[in-house]
């Protein structure tokens, strides 16, 4: 894509975590164009799954979703450009983008990293032969012991948000995990009183099964999927990332670890040894160490670094946009 970019390019990932814009600026650095706006989100405005590949999927939900950018300038921006060409599809649609303050809240937002591995070790841990004779439903069969493993990582992840505002000085305003939820689906959610019964009772998550294959034996029982996005994503890009950025800020994650440990052995694979990143996979985690970031400062201040810094939204030459790999143009001086 690096080629086809300029000055006026915004280059995006809904949703934003495993630290895109990492990867990105890395990549438009080595292509000689690192003025590229890049920005993420940190929920994915869609629930939806696939009923044909490459043709049409099923809509279970639209989302209000915070989006920040590098530079920081370019949030407002960005978010006009997505609603002009990620438009709603009815009335009764939430689909919103709103301006986060720091592109830092997008990689700790409770989304998939804190939802997806801890269900699942919540949902294995109570069946003795990990065994199934029926495809869990993932959200609706939402349990007690799920609900309070997800509650355990979205603790550890308000630990790491208040270390990182003590070092940095910068507010991040990461909402606990129950809050995001009741915000990012306002009138879906029919039973709001605890964090289990506000996954159960979403209606954007009907039908949506859990990961599961064939078994080898018996035949006709199901297993957990551990080569699936929620493990293959979501620990090495997400957990890990948070382990990472938890040991850098000097803050204790033991339900990260614990999940991290018990994922990876699931997985054939080892990140964790002894509480610290330096398993044999570990090389495969993206974590900011990997992008010659070593320090809070460097953490929470790249966009200074990289020269840029808040101002108005002044009128500027047609930018181009790409998103998911589709390209749009837009004129930032009429929105």
């Amino acid at each position: 894509m690096a080629p086809q970019v300029d000055a006026h390019s915004s280059i995006g990932a809904l949703p934003g975590q495993r630290r895109f814009e990492w990867h990105a600026a890395a990549a438009l650095a080595r292509a000689g164009k690192p003025d590229v706006c890049i920005f993420g989100s940190e929920w994915l405005p869609y629930n939806c799954r696939i009923v044909e590949f490459g043709r049409s999927v099923r809509l279970y939900a639209e989302k209000s979703v915070g989006v920040a950018a590098v530079p920081p300038s370019e949030t407002g921006r960005t978010c006009a450009l997505l609603e002009s060409v990620l438009p709603p599809h009815g009335p009764w649609s939430r689909l919103a983008f709103s301006p986060l303050n720091h592109v830092m809240i997008v990689t700790l937002w409770p989304s998939n990293q804190a939802i997806h591995p801890a269900r699942m070790y919540g949902m294995v841990s109570q069946q003795q032969d990990e065994l199934w004779d029926e495809n869990p439903l993932f959200y609706e069969g939402m349990d007690a012991v799920s609900a309070s493993q997800i509650c355990g990582v979205d603790d550890d992840i308000q630990a790491i948000v208040r270390g990182l505002t003590r070092r940095s000085g910068i507010s991040l305003e990461v909402l606990p995990i129950k809050e995001a939820y009741i915000r990012a689906y306002p009138d879906q959610i029919a039973d709001r009183s605890t964090l289990q019964t506000c996954i159960a009772s979403n209606a954007g998550y009907v039908g949506i099964k859990s990961p599961m294959i064939p078994a080898d034996w018996p035949l006709n029982r199901l297993k957990v999927d551990y080569a699936h996005r929620y493990f293959t994503e979501d620990v090495p890009n997400g957990l890990c990332t948070l382990k990472a950025i938890a040991d850098m800020v000097g803050v204790f994650v033991p339900k990260i670890d614990e999940v991290i440990t018990w994922a990876q052995r699931k997985m054939g694979k080892e990140y964790i040894v002894n509480g610290r990143l330096a398993g044999e996979n570990a090389h495969e985690c993206c974590v900011p160490q990997r992008y010659g970031i070593n320090n809070v400062e460097q953490l929470m201040g790249v966009p200074a670094a990289r020269g840029y810094t808040s101002g108005s939204l002044a009128p500027s030459p047609p930018r181009r946009f790409m998103c998911s790999g589709l390209e749009y143009a837009a004129n930032r001086s009429r929105l």
